[in-house]
């Protein structure tokens, strides 16, 4: 007897465990379906063009350096070694009007970048590209870092190593938010040329296009430790000067993308940082614009 009403008391308080536990546990099952749908949708998004129909393309003008089209200021009178880049004569390129182009035009570019360039590949249409992209990948560390692999192997290999056995026709880079942290806008622009410099030996026929940092949002700017708008600006000016007009270019999307305050709007993002995924074709049509054919 005394048996039966021990096992029915134990029946009893298993019952009200196993019933604590569910009901503790369904807010973090609730909270999981609702990552799992925000998710899904966020990558649902990667399949939708963004609509380029109301773009103003006279926005983009001035911003670009190295040539004459469009208004831009023109950097091809100043010498190479003006720049800050080394002089050399295997520049095969000549100051270019700009052409318009499809996505095969990027069949042999590739694109080095930190985690808003793995947004790029992740989320964009340009998938015939080669991507040396990682997050929180720096000029300091973009020839140190080992995390390229070529072929389906499973060595990984340094930019430069990569850069050494694969040859192409067009180079983007867009490095330079995560460094705002880290040394001073000299050092950054030194290790920047040191880059340019190396790329161009190593890519002789290749146009290197540097793509100008982007910015972030006003609130992100107001409180952030160390990334604001005012130091954007300030490297992407000296950035623009590394530009001769022939083997390197420079664009700069922000006035495509900010607001008349120059802060980067907050309808492009959901952090303040990162283009959302519906908007990477907002950066790939902008690329477009400014097809060099040789």
């Amino acid at each position: 007897m005394k048996k039966n009403i021990i096992r029915g008391i134990l029946s009893v308080v298993f019952t009200i465990v196993i019933l604590c536990g569910v009901v503790t546990g369904v807010p973090r099952i609730i909270d999981w379906l609702d990552e799992e749908l925000v998710n899904r949708e966020y990558r649902e998004e990667m399949l939708q063009e963004y609509s380029v129909e109301n773009i103003d393309i006279n926005a983009i003008n001035n911003v670009v350096s190295g040539n004459s089209v469009n208004s831009v200021s023109d950097n091809s009178m100043k010498g190479v070694s003006d720049n800050g880049i080394s002089n050399n004569d295997r520049s095969t390129v000549t100051p270019n009007n700009f052409v318009r182009v499809d996505d095969s035009y990027f069949e042999d570019a590739l694109f080095i970048g930190d985690s808003r360039t793995v947004g790029l590949r992740e989320y964009s249409t340009v998938s015939q590209a080669d991507y040396y992209a990682a997050t929180g990948l720096t000029v300091y560390k973009a020839f140190e870092s080992r995390f390229v692999t070529l072929d389906g192997s499973d060595d990984k290999l340094t930019i430069e190593e990569a850069l050494d056995q694969r040859q192409y026709g067009k180079i983007y880079i867009m490095l330079g938010i995560n460094e705002l942290g880290t040394g001073t806008a000299d050092s950054f622009i030194d290790k920047y040329t040191q880059i340019i410099d190396r790329i161009r030996e190593l890519q002789p026929e290749a146009v290197i296009f540097i793509q100008g940092i982007m910015k972030v949002t006003n609130e992100y700017s107001e409180l952030s430790d160390y990334i604001h708008n005012e130091d954007i600006d300030e490297r992407n000016e000296r950035l623009s000067l590394l530009a001769d007009g022939q083997q390197v270019i420079y664009l700069d999307i922000n006035p495509l993308l900010c607001d008349e305050n120059g802060d980067l709007q907050e309808v492009y993002t959901s952090d303040g940082v990162h283009l959302k995924a519906e908007f990477m074709s907002v950066w790939v049509d902008f690329l477009k614009q400014y097809g060099i054919i040789l």
